[in-house]
């Protein structure tokens, strides 16, 4: 197989630390909660749309959104106080590339596409309406792999809410679905405890089969041994899906009626000159 690498979701240090018995107990609420009250949480736009709020409020402050609290406090209260599931918040930044028409003479085409620009989650259920600020920020400014985000890079981001659900033991390590269900892995050797996941979507971006994605799993947990039948075997999987959204900073301006950035330009323009905007 090609070895084509890509940045993954990190997980809080404490959820890495948790280990097998976090994510039994995710499993479990999980499950018990669909049968219970058969609400299992739905990513929607205004979550997209809230996140968005939140680390323009952080970078830009009043300027751009001069009644964020009030506005904050008031979705927040959509979400029901006892909604908790397991999350990630993703941000993508919108990369242009030229390529080549082909045609002699012509200019090459700009392309659109987008890549990882921070991605913090929990696989342990968290209160919604109080962790969904707390990840927008966390990985927007404290993924390590990156520098902070930067408020000159607002404009280009896209924000990606998923929300962990339908938790399910697998009977082998392989009884999942490529694209459909993301992974839990758990293993034991000499005494350590290894364990890591990958999201739904990071098998089929990626163009893996089971397999291939269990291995390349096993080599992110830190096992560098090699990686027989028996081994595979002895692996503790739990699968789960995603509800997913997500919203470019495009998009979140038409929701929201007016673009924050350019308010926070503007503002500061008829300010006495005292410095530029933060991280600007």
């Amino acid at each position: 197989m090609q070895n084509r690498t890509k940045k993954s979701p990190t997980i809080n240090e404490d959820q890495d630390k948790a280990g097998v018995s976090r994510i039994r107990s995710a499993t479990k609420e999980s499950n018990d909660s669909a049968i219970e009250s058969r609400d299992i949480p739905v990513a929607t736009p205004e979550m997209c749309h809230y996140c968005f709020d939140v680390i323009i409020n952080e970078l830009l402050g009043c300027d751009a959104l001069p009644n964020h609290d009030e506005r904050s406090s008031a979705f927040l209260q959509t979400i029901p106080n006892t909604m908790q599931c397991p999350l990630f918040v993703t941000w993508d930044k919108r990369v242009l590339s030229n390529k080549s028409s082909g045609i002699s003479g012509r200019s090459g085409i700009s392309d659109v596409s987008f890549r990882l620009r921070g991605c913090i989650g929990s696989l342990s259920p968290l209160k919604l309406c109080t962790a969904l600020g707390d990840y927008a920020l966390t990985s927007a400014f404290r993924d390590t792999r990156f520098d902070p985000i930067a408020s000159h890079e607002i404009m280009q981001l896209k924000v990606w809410v998923s929300l962990l659900v339908k938790y399910e033991e697998c009977d082998d390590c392989l009884d999942w679905e490529v694209g459909k269900h993301g992974i839990f892995i758990s293993f034991t050797v000499d005494s350590n405890n290894h364990n890591a996941t990958y999201l739904p979507e990071v098998a089929s971006s990626q163009g893996w089969t089971n397999k291939e994605a269990i291995e390349s799993l096993v080599r992110k947990a830190g096992y560098r041994m090699k990686i027989s039948d028996e081994f595979l075997a002895g692996i503790k999987c739990t699968r789960y899906q995603s509800s997913k959204q997500d919203l470019t900073y495009a998009s979140y301006v038409i929701l929201k009626g007016h673009d924050p950035v350019q308010a926070a330009l503007h503002a500061r323009e008829l300010k006495p000159k005292k410095g530029g905007l933060r991280s600007w």
